[in-house]
């Protein structure tokens, strides 16, 4: 009886060690895709102000792309 107690208790750290890789993988996942969308929310943001520029004919070009040449 005493070995099938033991057994249960190796199933049960070993599931709990599963639950816990999983939710950092999930936390490291969910910090993942909240970077990816801060970073397409930033591009659309610099595309935006790129359209609003080359609407005015482009005549000042903002400090984030001062130094670079047209691409």
């Amino acid at each position: 009886m005493a070995r099938a107690e033991a057994r249960v208790e190796q199933i049960e750290q070993q599931a709990a060690k599963a639950a816990q890789a999983n939710e950092e993988a999930r936390a490291a996942a969910a910090q993942e895709a909240r970077q990816v969308q801060a970073e397409r929310d930033e591009a659309r943001k610099v595309a935006a102000e790129a359209r609003e520029q080359a609407a005015r004919g482009g005549a000042t070009r903002s400090p984030h792309h001062q130094g670079t040449k047209n691409r």
